[in-house]
């Protein structure tokens, strides 16, 4: 898609928007022909240089963009941004012959127990939106061999069971099968996530490409043993 040495004039970059709700918001960006001959200019004799400027940039940009939406969606739900990072908002960056990076963000339910998820004596707590708390009876959180850690329920049709401790009939679930129990996906939480991420990237675009073209060149500069 991209030329691996040498560019043409006006060549665009693409930072592309990836949601459940929405088709591809896809952002290209034909980056002003004089700061590309500049650029082109600054890295004669250096072994793909350009390459080097405009991949790191796009994801510079890509990377500001991310964080900037995880913030935002831990601003309005109850999930920390180091998980909606690693888990929820990929960013798959851009490369020497492709100059695209995209940024999508997950339709998956959210694992319950990363809901706030509390422990309480008849079954498990959570919250998905500020301190408002939903319950499940019964539930209860567990760490499974693999390390895994979840909110679980027991399935199965309850059973009249003598409990010897009272000395009388309760309906109880048999211990096995259990299953692990989920919320709600991000999107699915948060109304307008689409547009939310669609704005953000839409001016981090505007505002940082250019100036992270420049920083990129001076550092590559920089790295070449150039002052």
């Amino acid at each position: 898609m991209r030329q691996a040495t040498g560019i043409p004039a006006g060549a665009p970059v693409t930072l592309a928007l990836f949601t459940p709700t929405s088709a591809a918001v896809s952002f290209s960006v034909v980056v002003n022909p004089a700061k590309l001959a500049a650029v082109e200019g600054m890295m004669a004799g250096i072994k793909r240089g350009v390459p080097r400027v405009i991949t790191r940039a796009i994801n510079k940009v890509g990377v500001a963009a991310r964080t900037e939406i995880c913030r935002r969606i831990a601003a309005e739900v109850n999930l920390k941004v180091s998980a909606l990072r690693n888990r929820n908002v990929k960013l798959t960056k851009a490369t020497f012959n492709r100059w695209e990076a995209t940024l999508k963000i997950s339709g998956r339910r959210v694992p319950l127990v990363r809901w706030l998820a509390r422990q309480t004596r008849k079954g498990v707590s959570y919250a998905i939106r500020g301190s408002q708390r939903k319950f499940v009876p019964g539930g209860f959180i567990a760490e499974m061999a693999s390390g895994h850690r979840g909110v679980f329920r027991r399935k199965g049709t309850p059973q009249a069971r003598r409990r010897r401790r009272k000395g009388h009939e309760a309906e109880v679930r048999p211990r096995l099968p259990i299953q692990e129990l989920y919320g709600v996906s991000v999107p699915e939480a948060m109304i307008g996530i689409t547009q939310l991420a669609a704005g953000v990237l839409d001016r981090r675009i505007a505002q940082d490409l250019e100036r992270e073209i420049d920083n990129q060149a001076a550092l590559v500069i920089r790295q070449e043993g150039g002052s």
